[in-house]
């Protein structure tokens, strides 16, 4: 078990410790469940999202708690991120920070 695994348990309980791991097999496991409506696959995302959210916050917070980062620096770090896909828009395409395969061009 990761040491970021052990720190997030630490913080969270039951349903919210899953790891990364398990959420990865949690999703290939239902992706190929027919019996598994829209409205579900939909709601699984949404709890994913949720948690996925709740980590991030959490790691912000304990890095301000910390002295690591300041929010200015978060913001200001988010800035340019949001940039690596070419647009500020808050948001950040995923293919703009996928690593490449080899042959395909940067």
């Amino acid at each position: 078990m990761s040491w970021t695994t052990n720190a997030i348990r630490k913080t969270l309980t039951g349903k919210q410790c899953e790891t990364f791991e398990d959420c990865l097999r949690r999703m290939r496991d239902g992706s190929g469940n027919i019996d598994l409506g829209i409205a579900d696959r939909v709601a699984q995302l949404e709890d994913d999202l949720a948690r996925a959210v709740l980590l991030i916050h959490t790691l912000a917070e304990a890095c301000i708690r910390k002295g690591v980062l300041t929010r200015d620096e978060i913001a200001e770090a988010a800035r340019k991120v949001d940039l690596l896909d070419g647009t500020a828009d808050g948001r950040l395409d995923p293919s703009a920070v996928r690593p490449k395969e080899q042959g395909e061009e940067a």
